[in-house]
């Protein structure tokens, strides 16, 4: 270590200075440390806000093993993400990624361009577009067998509140099940327990001036419901929903629609499944049998932790495709980074350092300048 001396001679210069003038050594101290203390809190208290991934599984599945949706593409092969955030039909993904290339191929092959078959077989549009089997998803059939079985169906109505009727997202869901917890919570009053009973979030009942033990009703249904509880949804604390057991709007509205030929029929969402399985797991190999049959699937096995990209059909199908998080790794709330996540936060931790550094020399550079000045 041939300069090792030369250092050694420097260092003891810099502690002679720095005892020299205490100072000034801690005033440059403190205006190192400070903007570091500065930014590791603010990053510190900015992650303490964000939920864990086993947190953000528990608020979508409360205490279930798994959601089971319909695609919406009929009981055909869909591709999905481990979290279930993308999904959709091969041939679509196949097609959007060849519009991102370019029509160059359809310019040189134009006997292929509008017509034809996709690489799955499946027949397309003068668009080039696979189109939607029209057949529901038989998503009942698709679920584990003897496994517990909760639905949650939206539908959209007016509501009379305190002040006039308010358009307002009425939710068929048992929250008192022991599987929505975590999913659900109850602030005040009591859960739900039949079907003259509703339950209501904090925002809905602030929203439309009602309170735990208002009546209530829905237009185009002749009865008259009182609001039992107050909800939170931990997951979305600002969603104005009113919640019913299952049967108790949907059934009876469409009933009265069908007897009296002025009013509206509701026009409901698709169901959810919640299942709690007797293993307690819903396997990546459950998934993709599911996705077979048009179904999807977010499962909290699945999810924490995800399974390895080769192991993802999605992640072969969707490679290339903007904004289908496969262009790097996959992920996204319970399954990690995506690719352009990981481009974003590469580039703001360039910035933050860039800031930093540019924060240290303004902050240094104006002392360093008035001792300069002050000795010469």
């Amino acid at each position: 270590m041939p300069n090792l001396p030369a250092w050694r001679a420097a260092l003891r210069i810099a502690r002679r200075d720095a005892l020299r003038a205490k100072a000034r050594s801690v005033l440059v101290v403190a205006m190192i440390a400070l903007p570091v203390l500065a930014v590791t809190a603010a990053d510190v208290i900015y992650r303490s806000g964000e939920p864990t991934r086993k947190e953000t599984v528990d608020r979508a599945l409360g205490a279930a093993d798994a959601r089971f949706t319909d695609g919406g593409f009929g009981p055909v092969l869909l591709v999905q993400t481990p979290n279930a955030q993308r999904y959709g039909r091969p041939s679509d993904y196949h097609h959007e990624s060849e519009e991102q290339a370019g029509e160059d191929q359809a310019d040189e092959d134009p006997q292929r361009e509008g017509q034809g078959e996709d690489p799955e077989g499946e027949e397309q549009d003068d668009s080039g577009v696979v189109p939607v089997d029209p057949r529901p998803v038989d998503v009942p059939a698709v679920l584990p067998p003897g496994a517990h079985v909760l639905t949650s169906q939206d539908v959209d109505g007016l509501v009379h509140s305190a002040h006039s009727l308010l358009h307002s997202t009425i939710r068929e869901l048992r929250v008192a099940d022991p599987m929505m917890r975590g999913k659900v919570r109850l602030n005040r009053g009591a859960f739900p327990s039949g079907p003259d009973e509703m339950a209501a979030t904090g925002a809905y009942l602030e929203a439309s001036g009602l309170h735990v033990g208002s009546h209530t009703r829905v237009k185009g249904l002749n009865q008259v419901f009182r609001i039992t509880g107050e909800l939170e949804l931990p997951g979305e604390l600002a969603a104005e929903v009113l919640f019913a057991d299952p049967g108790a709007v949907i059934a009876p509205w469409r009933a009265q629609a069908k007897r009296d030929a002025v009013a509206a029929p509701p026009h409901p969402l698709d169901k959810e499944y919640y299942v709690t399985t007797r293993s307690h797991s819903v396997a990546w190999g459950d998934v993709l049998a599911a996705n077979r049959r048009g179904a999807v699937v977010y499962s909290r096995q699945v999810a924490l932790p995800p399974p390895p990209v080769a192991e993802v059909p999605a992640a072969r199908v969707m490679a290339g495709v903007s904004g289908s998080g496969y262009s790097g790794a996959y992920g996204g709330p319970g399954g990690g980074a995506g690719g352009s996540d990981l481009v974003t936060w590469r580039n703001a931790s360039f910035a933050v350092v860039g800031a930093l550094g540019l924060l240290e020399i303004v902050l240094l550079a104006g002392p360093a300048f008035a001792v300069g000045a002050r000795r010469s």
